[in-house]
Parts: C-alpha cells; structure tokens; sequence
C-alpha cells in the first residue's frame, strides 16, 4: 500500500459501512411487519453474510491462483516475495491510524451533542 493513505482507506471504509447501516436499518421493520416475525430480517440477513463470506474465499483462491501465475511469467520464485512476519502485526498496531479510527465515532457523537444543545430561553 501507498505510504500515507491509510488514513484515507480507514475513512473510506467507515464512510462506507456507515451508507449501508443506512439501508439495512431502514428496511429491517418492514420487512419485519411482511413476515410477521422479528427473525425474518435475521435470517435475510445471515444468508448475505454467508454469500459474502462465501464471495470472500472465492475471491481469495482466484487471487491466489493468478499471483502464482504471475510469479511463474515473471519467474520469480517464492521465495524471493515478501513473506509474512508476525512483527508486521505489530507495525499495523502501533500505527497512529488505529488510534484515529478509534477515537473518529466519539468525536463525531461529541460534536452532535453539543450542536444539538440549545441555550434555555
């Protein structure tokens, strides 16, 4: 990854999620009301999280695949790649982007608070 755009890809991430919280909340009661359970929104949406998930490994064995297609047209061997090590963990931790992703929600919540107080006439 580019040096410096992690904060941009945290961001965009939660941006994101936040866009499709949206939908989901706002669909959740009538579908809800259609099925006349509680248990229906649920089970719609553990099926999504399955096919996701599903999705997910699919799309991790066919990039498996083609970068060990690319490594054989390059010739590059294995060993030669950038393996992984368990200090890059603790790169990624101690990274100030994860302070920021934390701390992002609660000064949002901080600021709504106090431009929703209005001074008492």
């Amino acid at each position: 990854m580019v040096q410096g755009h992690e904060l941009a890809l945290g961001m965009g991430l939660q941006l994101a999620i936040a866009r499709l919280a949206r939908p989901a909340l706002s669909t959740s009661v009538p579908i809800a009301k259609a099925f006349g359970t509680v248990s229906a929104p649920l089970v719609i949406c553990l099926v999504m999280l399955c096919i996701g998930v599903l999705a997910f490994f699919v799309y991790t064995l066919s990039d498996k695949k083609l970068d060990a297609s690319v490594a054989e047209d390059r010739g590059t061997a294995k060993s030669e790649r950038e393996e992984f090590h368990l200090k890059d963990i603790g790169i990624i931790i101690t990274t100030a982007v994860w302070y920021l992703a934390i701390l992002w929600p609660s000064s949002i919540r901080r600021c709504s608070r106090s431009s929703n107080t209005r001074p008492a006439s």
